[in-house]
């Protein structure tokens, strides 16, 4: 039986996601290669018979990609102790759960004991929203002092409970986790691209008589980091950053990579950012001020 390598499988997925997202530069296209070895993540022989050897980098930034994945494991072991616990409660319909950043590693050996610790609070939250009406507020109540409950202070920063109300949903999970991903923050984004640019610039920067290119690509990262995009930034605008920003941090970037694009590979949406920039639309691609 042939081995899959899945670092080659992870390769084809996000080059294909590319060549669709650069249709234009995909025609010039007559055949692609996946060494194991070597300078190039994929082989690229052109029409006129000219090689291009790319180079694929994830678009991340890795402490904030580790302390997520961390994030992630306490979570999925959160959620087999939270999932057995029912709404008894009278005042409230949603549990918003909040992780600590800093939680050490799960003991399976708490479970039961941390269980019973977030059903213990929460009652008593709930008794005193009944027993306290002029209290109560529509936008719910938080809860972050543990200082009684060992088990929650080690494992949890915080958690909301939300009141009942018109919004009930009778067949939603009553405990969920918030999200992680972090504040927004553009600067994140551009700072993970001067990472990783460096990183490759400094290993080939050694590269004679070779047509190298670089494609850094944001697919696993929309899980773990902050998210480059809002109502007011999108990816053009992080690829004009990038452009402008490579350009003054790397005036030798040339002598290692010829083009560099960014990819967003679940969007097939790219931007070349050097050394021109433009949006990557087939034939129809037009550079932009």
């Amino acid at each position: 039986m042939n081995h899959i390598d899945p670092q080659i499988e992870k390769h084809k997925f996000v080059f294909s996601a590319f060549r669709e997202a650069h249709f234009s530069l995909s025609l010039q296209m007559k055949d692609e290669e996946y060494p194991k070895d070597g300078f190039a993540d994929v082989k690229t022989i052109m029409r006129d018979d000219s090689v291009v050897e790319w180079q694929l980098g994830g678009w991340l930034d890795e402490d904030q990609m580790r302390v997520a994945r961390k994030k992630e494991r306490l979570e999925t072991e959160l959620r087999r102790v939270i999932s057995r616990i029912p709404n008894t409660t009278v005042n409230f319909r949603l549990c918003l759960i909040l992780p600590r950043d800093d939680a050490e590693r799960f003991q399976k050996s708490e479970a039961d004991a941390l269980k019973s610790e977030l059903q213990h609070l929460i009652q008593k939250t709930d008794s005193d929203w009944t027993a306290q009406p002029l209290l109560q507020s529509p936008q719910g109540q938080l809860c972050r002092d543990f200082t009684k409950y060992p088990r929650l202070e080690r494992y949890l920063h915080s958690f909301l409970l939300m009141p009942r109300g018109a919004q009930d949903r009778p067949h939603q999970r009553w405990i969920e986790m918030e999200g992680w991903g972090g504040a927004y923050n553009p600067l994140t984004a551009v700072e993970a691209l001067r990472k990783i640019v460096a990183k490759k610039a400094g290993r080939y920067g050694g590269l004679q008589g070779v047509d190298a290119r670089l494609l850094l690509h944001y697919d696993e990262a929309i899980l773990y980091n902050s998210p480059y995009q809002d109502s007011d930034t999108t990816l053009e605008d992080m690829a004009q950053l990038a452009g402008h920003w490579l350009s003054l941090d790397f005036p030798n970037l040339s002598a290692t990579f010829r083009e560099v694009y960014l990819l967003h590979t679940p969007e097939r949406c790219a931007y070349q950012v050097f050394p021109a920039i433009f949006k990557c639309m087939g034939n129809n691609a037009s550079p932009y001020e």
